[in-house]
């Protein structure tokens, strides 16, 4: 077996990164529950005995893979995990971030999906 190089790890995870905004972002305001994003963006078994406990591997990626996606954007200094559940409408947000939220109903969504630019594929 031959070792991973560097550069496709980093477009694997970029593109599993872009795959999460993307499926996230599809499913709007009532967002998506971790068992769908686990089968569609990491590709987990639905009926894996480890979802829900700390063995599962996938959610501690998906868990990584927001962290990176919440630090390339600007983040209000008073936007912590104790407060992820609630939601402020007071707070501001600047147009362009797309933060992946978890509702208090354990869905997630982007927080603030305006002017949300996914890739597209251009043609000549």
């Amino acid at each position: 077996m031959s070792k991973k190089n560097i550069g496709d790890t980093a477009f694997n995870k970029l593109r599993r990164l872009l795959d999460l905004v993307r499926y996230v972002a599809e499913h709007g305001e009532q967002g998506a529950s971790w068992l769908d994003i686990r089968r569609e963006v990491y590709f987990g078994d639905p009926n894996d005995s480890v979802i829900g406990t700390n063995q599962d591997v996938l959610f501690r990626k998906f868990t990584r893979d927001r962290t990176d996606i919440n630090a390339s954007l600007y983040l209000d200094a008073n936007d912590d995990e104790e407060n992820e559940d609630e939601e402020n409408e007071d707070e501001e947000i600047l147009p362009g971030t797309a933060i992946i939220k978890r509702s208090k109903k354990g869905k997630y969504a982007i927080r603030n999906g305006l002017n949300l630019m996914l890739p597209i594929s251009l043609k000549k």
